[in-house]
């Protein structure tokens, strides 16, 4: 599940499961309609069950189940079709009875062009695929479900026209040519970016960026996911086994702290912060001075190990805490400095926030006078 090559695996599969079922298949079958592993067949009554024990044969580890239609009617993927008195076809847009009606509500916290988007697929189903409904029939539907997902009256009125009159072949021709446009013009140097998205700012932030750099595509994100609304079922992962993460370290002996950051296992970071404290401590046993070569070299390895030697002072590596993390090692450097940067009482180099461009230097002077003031 979730990997990419799943899709593609799963029909080549059911390809194959096709092609030897159909050819062990006692009768002829006129016609078969395939998505994924949903299949629609027209089949002489007496030959259905046969048909059936046919396809479970082929692989015990997938086994198809049997829907015969009802009144004329049998529901395949988001239609139900509905045979005529004449044997013609005709469709309704079916949602199963035990369905919620629920979708991205209008009141979310979504960009409103996802809202719309949602909305507006939503009509052009109902309209495209209700062939045995008239308007006035399709409009109910629409209204009923879009209503109950705190859609505007206005905004379902200008959707349906908006619809109303667009066919499958036409929608289908014209995304496949935008895709085929877009995916040769712009696939090489468009470059994609995600923004958290907060309401109103985060339009204007795209807004801006697609007038000036035409090869930014921007996505947005939500930071209030169903993931942190509810507790994870998964086991937390103990801090020293994370990785990826910007720590501290406090002194056990004044005020001062030690702010790092690792793409490796934090407990593999604690353990070089140990034998570097460890061979500080072999050499000062020995006689030898903060002076000696052999010390300064220690010494030059990191601020920690330096404050260490130089105020003769040991740090709580067992309490080491996980301030930030990413996914995206590339960010570590960032994080780091930005939180040495607003950090009181750390023994890092001031060189360590060199490389931090100007333009963070307000946002985090503002942030800290912010935590100061208890905000």
């Amino acid at each position: 599940m979730g990997n990419p090559l799943s899709p593609i695996i799963a029909d080549l599969v059911m390809e194959d499961i096709l092609d030897e079922a159909i050819s062990k298949t006692s009768c002829v079958i006129p016609f078969i309609k395939k998505y994924v592993d949903d299949l629609f067949l027209v089949l002489p009554p007496d030959k259905v069950q046969d048909v059936v024990n046919t396809f479970n044969e082929v692989n015990q580890n997938i086994q198809f189940t049997l829907e015969m239609e009802e009144g004329r009617r049998l529901p395949f993927l988001d239609m139900a079709l509905i045979r005529q008195e004449d044997d013609t076809v005709k469709t309704e847009w079916y949602c199963k009875s035990i369905a919620s009606g629920r979708f991205l509500n209008f009141h979310s916290g979504h960009p409103m062009h996802q809202k719309m988007n949602v909305a507006q697929n939503f009509v052009k189903r109902v309209m495209v695929f209700s062939t045995n409904l008239d308007l006035k029939r399709k409009r109910e539907i629409v209204h009923r479900h879009l209503k109950a997902n705190d859609y505007p009256k206005c905004l379902i009125n200008r959707l349906i026209n908006r619809a109303k009159h667009q066919t499958v072949n036409n929608n289908t021709a014209m995304d496949v040519s935008r895709t085929e446009t877009e995916t040769e013009t712009h696939q090489d140097e468009m470059k994609f970016y995600s923004l958290t998205n907060i309401d109103g700012l985060t339009q204007q932030i795209t807004k801006t960026l697609k007038r000036d750099y035409p090869g930014i595509k921007i996505a947005n994100r939500q930071h209030k996911t169903i993931g942190s609304l509810l507790p994870s079922v998964k086991d937390k992962t103990p801090n020293t086994e994370q990785s990826n993460v910007v720590y501290k370290i406090d002194c056990a002996d004044c005020e001062a702290c030690y702010i790092g950051m690792t793409s490796t296992k934090l407990k593999q970071r604690i353990s070089g912060h140990r034998s570097n404290l460890k061979k500080l401590k072999t050499l000062l046993d020995k006689g030898y001075t903060n002076e000696d070569a052999k010390v300064s070299w220690v010494r030059e390895k990191t601020a920690l190990v330096n404050h260490a030697a130089t105020m003769d002072h040991n740090f709580k590596l067992d309490e080491t805490n996980i301030i930030d993390r990413t996914f995206k090692t590339n960010n570590l450097h960032i994080l780091e400095s930005c939180h040495i940067y607003n950090t009181n009482n750390t023994v890092n180099k001031r060189t360590d926030t060199d490389n931090l461009h100007v333009a963070y230097a307000g946002l985090l002077h503002l942030l800290k006078n912010e935590t100061t003031n208890g905000r």
